[in-house]
């Protein structure tokens, strides 16, 4: 059989995908709404978690609001702050590589907000800008001085070959690189209170105590940014959750014996129960009750935290 004259055999079997977003397509007015929610999504991973470790886990490790229950070697090393050698991966790594991916994605969708929307102002610039910012704080609080800070193709499909390699940025450097990207969101949105609740505290983190309250004396206490999660897929779990059921991390009590008595002090702010077996079936697990499920939200900032930064700045004056 010959086929039809009017027909291309290449055609027939040609298959559009509908789900498919090339960088060629999102470049384009039609493609920001894709765009700038996978930049959110980005962001959602980098600070709160994929289902599993990230800025939000590690630093809780860190900081000995967690210790491990678990029988990971990586975890362990990082409650023990005893991190291994570059190279051989650590639990911090994920987190540091996802924050510098939603940086990058934030900045990609906010230039193509600016460039292409139609809309003066638009406050999904200013948002995409705020979360830049959030970005370049969780990097100043959880990781060492001498921070790097590449780039690569702002337009287009990304090219590797052509990636800037930046210098090791100090880290009170980092903190003034996200108040620029809060004050270029309020420059956009002077009433954007993510933006200010993130000024107040990458100022609070630099000792800038008047500064800090200053830029959150206008946020309501009602305030409150959540990143979302939910139970459709593991990266969208919430990852304190999906880790304490799991058995991975436990609530400390004065762990190092000058840590905080995050459970005998009983604050009703922070609520728990247990203990149980970890992981490891040897070591006793509590858990935190503010996360009790996968589509917990978690909140980025808010009010509270906007009166606290007021109250951090009144101690400070005397």
């Amino acid at each position: 059989m010959l086929p039809l004259a009017a027909c291309s055999t290449e055609d027939l079997l040609q298959v559009e995908d509908p789900t498919f977003a090339s960088p060629e397509t999102l470049n384009t007015v039609a493609g920001l709404p894709t765009l700038i929610a996978g930049a959110i999504g980005d962001f959602q991973v980098g600070y709160s978690g994929p289902g599993g470790d990230s800025f939000l886990s590690v630093a809780a490790l860190i900081s000995d609001e967690f210790y491990t229950s678990d029988t990971f070697p990586t975890r362990a090393v990082t409650d023990q702050r005893a991190q291994f050698p570059f190279g051989l991966g650590n639990t911090s790594d994920g987190a540091f590589n996802f924050l510098q991916q939603a940086r990058r994605t934030l900045k990609f969708a906010s230039d193509a907000v600016s460039r292409l929307s139609t809309t003066p102002n638009d406050p999904r610039r200013a948002q995409l800008l705020s979360l830049e910012g959030y970005t370049y704080t969780a990097l100043a609080e959880g990781f060492c001085g001498n921070i790097p800070f590449s780039r690569t193709t702002e337009a287009g499909a990304p090219d590797l070959t052509g990636t800037g390699f930046g210098a090791g940025v100090g880290t009170l450097q980092v903190f003034d690189s996200a108040v620029v990207r809060f004050n270029e969101a309020l420059s956009v949105q002077s009433t954007n209170n993510l933006a200010r609740v993130g000024k107040g505290r990458a100022l609070l983190n630099q000792g800038k105590f008047q500064e800090a309250a200053a830029a959150v004396a206008g946020v309501p206490d009602n305030f409150v940014f959540l990143l979302d999660h939910s139970a459709n897929s593991g990266r969208q779990f919430n990852p304190i959750f999906a880790l304490q059921d799991n058995g991975r991390y436990s609530v400390s009590d004065r762990e190092g014996t000058n840590g905080a008595p995050f459970r005998s002090a009983r604050d009703p702010r922070l609520p728990w129960t247990g203990p149980r077996p970890g992981f490891d079936a040897n070591i006793p697990q509590f858990i935190n009750q503010l996360y009790q499920s996968f589509d917990t939200d978690v909140p980025l900032a808010s009010g509270v935290e906007a009166r606290l930064i007021e109250a951090e700045a009144a101690l400070q004056a005397g």
